[in-house]
């Protein structure tokens, strides 16, 4: 088990995240000197033909990704009905000018609406012009003159959002949309008027009734939407449900028809070769960990013995994760958070690395970015979970990897950079206008420290680049200095281009293509440029693709080259 950060106090110790995949192409050991050398240029070649290839076979990007927790499951029409703060069908009336829509509302299922709403989203006169892709990311697009069953949260600003997007239907069918605004209806009485305990039951006797030999598309769409919330696993199903289940699946019974998805497990794909795959077959320890997750979010308080069990056991890492996450939603994260500082260190990284994103966003438990994070709510977190927090993903890997623990940089104190480099560098990451980045600015203008530059930087073989110089690659607010250092001679253009690389940074677009297309450059800078390009795409998901597979083609890159004067290398 790794060794814990010696600065961590004694109730801390008793307690991904990021590791370089070894098919990554670029690890950052690789030196820019090694790229000059005769198995340089054979390692470029090599890295230029991994980017290239990987590039090319990137599969196309979808309309938007989304982020599952650990044993998260799809959200059922059923599910997203019985949460939505407020149902209404309503009609499209017409395009508003700051990106909403007015609809008017024809009935209300849940909550109260005024008989004109403005919902955020896209007008169309004929939706067959829309070149988008309706699926479950772009739920924001109506039709003109459409009715809709609508499921709204307030924005906050007058208006409303859509809470989920199952409920669009082609406009003209109207059968459909009776059939949901029936099924709505029912699901929204089962879910405010009964106590959860009876619920199940309740959707059971409904399905009854729409179940026969003769039933009509209607009945037979009620039956689908209904049997979802029987058949899945939900954090709308009662808490006792929930807790039988686990007793069943731990014990390595699946429940007949039991599925995880209700949409595609029985659908199959056919490869370009003829190759059929079929879906994931889930076993019980993945669908008990589905439970976990179900009975972990909020809305389960009644669930606080069962988790305690759960963290006291020694032999089950997610369970331990799932109890602190418990606590996080339900107010108690001054308990999780000292749960988190004194039993970290009893489950492996990767255990932690899987869960930990899960307990950040439970930690924060904001609904909006523009939301104060819960945590500030307690007096005694509100000063003390920014360190433990950053302590605890700089445990885990953070610089290099993913956040977990977004929310705490507004607040997170950095007395010495030069002491913590590595927590100034992930605050530069995540903070537009930190005042490190002053702070390098001055550090780099500084004469003293320039001339210190001057005698120790020794080009492409030293590894350290300045830490005033890697912050400002983070952020454009740098773009200055860096376009001074870079024209100012041989040595300084080596720091920035080194720096590049170090952050691996999105390299700022325009910047980076400036520098490349800045005549006069050496082969071994033009390459370590190319290499910094190389390094930012793999890193960062193969953004700007077609302008690094143009670059490392040999393609001119299309920019004004930098203003740099006449040289003076020395």
């Amino acid at each position: 088990m790794p060794k814990m950060p010696d600065d961590l106090p004694e109730n801390d110790r008793g307690a991904r995240q990021f590791s370089w995949p070894a098919y990554w192409p670029l690890q950052p050991w690789i030196g820019i000197r090694d790229l000059t050398s005769g198995r340089g240029y054979s390692l470029w070649r090599k890295v230029a033909t991994v980017l290239l290839l990987a590039l090319l076979a990137a599969p196309a990007a979808r309309a938007c990704s989304t982020y599952y927790e650990p044993g998260e499951t799809p959200a059922t029409a059923y599910a997203d009905v019985a949460r939505a703060p407020l149902i209404v069908e309503a009609r499209v009336i017409r395009p508003l000018a700051d990106g909403y829509v007015e609809f008017t509302v024809k009935r209300a299922l849940r909550g109260t609406a005024e008989g004109r709403i403005r919902v955020s989203g896209r007008y169309f006169a004929d939706l067959r012009t829309y070149r988008g892709w309706l699926g479950e990311c772009f739920n924001d697009v109506y039709q003109a003159g459409a009715t809709y069953l609508l499921l709204l949260s307030p924005d906050g600003k007058g208006g409303y959002h859509p809470y989920a997007s199952p409920l669009q239907f082609e406009p003209g069918r109207t059968s459909l949309r009776r059939a949901w605004v029936e099924v709505a209806a029912e699901i929204v009485r089962i879910e405010d008027t009964l106590p959860p305990d009876q619920r199940m039951a309740a959707i059971r006797a409904a399905l009854a009734q729409v179940q026969h030999p003769k039933a009509s598309d209607a009945e037979k769409f009620k039956a689908r939407r209904l049997s979802e919330q029987l058949d899945t696993i939900q954090t709308t199903q009662p808490t006792s449900y929930l807790i039988w289940l686990h007793g069943e699946l731990e014990a390595g019974h699946i429940p007949a028809g039991l599925r995880w998805n209700p949409w595609v497990e029985d659908w199959t794909v056919t490869s370009d070769d003829g190759t059929v795959s079929r879906p994931h077959v889930y076993t019980a320890p993945e669908y008990r960990i589905a439970v976990l997750w179900a009975l972990s979010r909020p809305g389960h308080a009644d669930a606080a013995e069962f988790f305690a069990g759960l963290a006291a056991r020694n032999d089950d890492p997610a369970g331990l994760f799932f109890a602190i996450t418990h606590m996080a939603w339900h107010d108690r994260r001054g308990d999780a958070a000292r749960l988190l500082a004194t039993r970290i260190m009893t489950v492996s990284l990767a255990e932690a690395s899987n869960h930990m994103s899960m307990v950040g966003s439970a930690m924060s438990g904001r609904t909006r970015v523009d939301e104060e994070p819960a945590w500030r709510r307690d007096p005694v977190l509100r000063d003390t979970w920014p360190d433990l927090a950053w302590r605890l993903q700089a445990y885990l890997g953070s610089y290099g990897g993913p956040t977990f623990f977004a929310d705490i940089a507004p607040y997170l104190q950095v007395t010495d950079p030069v002491a913590e480099p590595g927590k100034a560098l992930w605050l530069v990451s995540e903070v537009t206008d930190h005042p490190l980045l002053a702070w390098a600015e001055q550090r780099l203008r500084d004469p003293v420290n320039r001339a210190e530059w001057d005698r120790r930087y020794k080009g492409w073989e030293e590894n350290e680049v300045q830490l005033p110089l890697r912050l400002l690659t983070e952020r454009s607010q740098g773009d200055i200095l860096l376009t001074e250092l870079f024209c100012r001679d041989e040595k300084s253009r080596a720091g920035v281009i080194e720096a590049f690389r170090r952050e691996l940074t999105f390299l700022k677009g325009s910047l980076y293509l400036r520098m490349l297309a800045t005549p006069g450059l050496s082969e071994e800078e033009r390459q370590g440029l190319l290499l910094a390009g190389a390094a930012a795409a793999t890193r960062n998901g193969f953004k700007n693709d077609e302008v690094y597979i143009a670059l490392v083609k040999g393609t001119a890159p299309k920019a004004e080259p930098l203003a740099c004067p006449t040289r003076k290398e020395g």
